[in-house]
């Protein structure tokens, strides 16, 4: 499984990106005065790899393959009780990368969030396992940001 994904992310040119993850929480239902909070509850890991030329047709056989070893690996990744990886698929959809000429990508999400309450914010737990899971990508060949001559 190691080599299928380091293989997957050589010829796909996989890269990830970490951005925060942020959920809405509405108060004072019912009220004259309602009012929204915006907390980081987590982070997104976007694991990018580029559909090779085939235009807009998602390389459905590829993009299972590496969906699924990236499923066996984080799914069942867990620090503790309060703290997990979500591995978000985005079956046939295609994004366009406009950084490089709006070349096509897929793309896996991991989610890193914890279940202490919705007005939670984030802590010290997701950082830990964000790292965790950083290492982890750079160990199976892939690296933060677009590769170079990408």
């Amino acid at each position: 499984m190691t080599n299928d994904i380091r293989d997957w992310a050589e010829k796909h040119h996989a890269y990830y990106e970490v951005s925060s993850y942020y959920i809405v929480v509405e108060e004072g239902h019912g009220s004259r005065s309602v009012s929204t909070r915006r907390i980081q509850s987590g982070f997104d890991i976007d694991i990018c790899g580029a559909t090779n030329g085939k235009g807009l047709s998602c390389p459905l056989p590829d993009y299972e393959v590496g969906y699924a070893d990236l499923h066996e690996i984080f799914e069942s990744h867990k620090r503790d009780d309060s703290c997990a990886i979500e591995v978000i698929p985005f079956y046939g959809s295609v994004f366009l990368e406009a950084r490089n000429n709006f070349q096509p990508q897929t793309r896996v999400r991991l989610r890193v969030s914890h279940s202490r309450g919705v007005d939670q914010p984030t802590g010290p737990a997701e950082g830990r396992m964000l790292a965790d899971v950083e290492k982890q990508l750079q160990d199976l060949g892939l690296r933060s940001g677009r590769p170079a001559g990408y």
